[in-house]
């Protein structure tokens, strides 16, 4: 395990693999502070994971900018990064783990690449501060409670890849106000959009084969509800 400083001088924890090829981020000082920018190399190899619970607690970080060798994020690589405003995740990555920012109370805005396919469990539950994210059009899958208790997010369209939405992925995102769905979206799990308080409007873009049980339960606001073909 090393250590090597960042272009701000906050040192990060280093972890070479098994095979002497490669590097992963494992660990943050605690204390580290403002903006983060996470070097591409270390002694002239590739770093390219960011570990489970890399920058877990950091709560005095502001921005991050990851580099285009980072290949994947693990479990709540970023969780409980309370100062957290806006994070960059290049294009090469191509997998995002579970609850990877979940609990980043201020993070306004985040920049998704369109190489990764899902959205995993809880990625930003908790997010209280998000108003608004462009979902890429690669995503397939929504997890649970994905989005759960982003209290903040007020509108989302889902993209035409998209083919399933887990069960709770919008629960309690109670300033949310409308939902276009795309035109492949064939599976709404239980509780996906429970007590979305102020949702007015739902389209669907096309054909929905299953709604699970209190999808939209406690949606006292909604008024609106554009359907093409849906079975129950």
């Amino acid at each position: 395990m090393d250590e090597v400083a960042t272009t701000c001088g906050i040192k990060l924890k280093v972890q070479l693999n098994d095979e002497g090829t490669m590097y992963q981020v494992i660990s943050c000082n605690r204390d580290a502070k403002g903006e983060i920018v996470i070097p591409n190399t270390y002694n002239g190899l590739p770093i390219t994971y960011i570990a489970e619970s890399a920058f877990k607690n950091c709560d005095s970080i502001t921005h991050i900018s990851i580099p285009d060798s980072i290949t994947g994020i693990g479990v709540a690589a970023f969780r409980d990064c309370d100062s957290l405003v806006s994070i960059k995740i290049p294009e090469s990555v191509k997998e995002i783990g579970s609850c990877a920012l979940a609990d980043c109370g201020a993070l306004i805005s985040v920049k998704l690449p369109n190489s990764i396919t899902t959205l995993s469990a809880g990625i930003f539950s908790d997010c209280s501060m998000l108003e608004t994210i462009d979902i890429p059009s690669s995503i397939t899958s929504i997890g649970f409670q994905a989005f759960s208790h982003c209290t903040s997010l007020k509108c989302v369209t889902l993209p035409d890849n998209l083919e399933s939405i887990d069960q709770e992925a919008f629960v309690y995102c109670t300033s949310l106000d409308k939902v276009e769905f795309g035109n492949n979206v064939n599976d709404i799990g239980s509780g996906a959009f429970a007590y979305c308080e102020s949702l007015v409007e739902v389209e669907f873009g096309g054909k929905v084969d299953f709604v699970g049980a209190k999808a939209f339960y406690n949606c006292k606001s909604l008024e609106n509800v554009k359907i093409s073909k849906i079975y129950i």
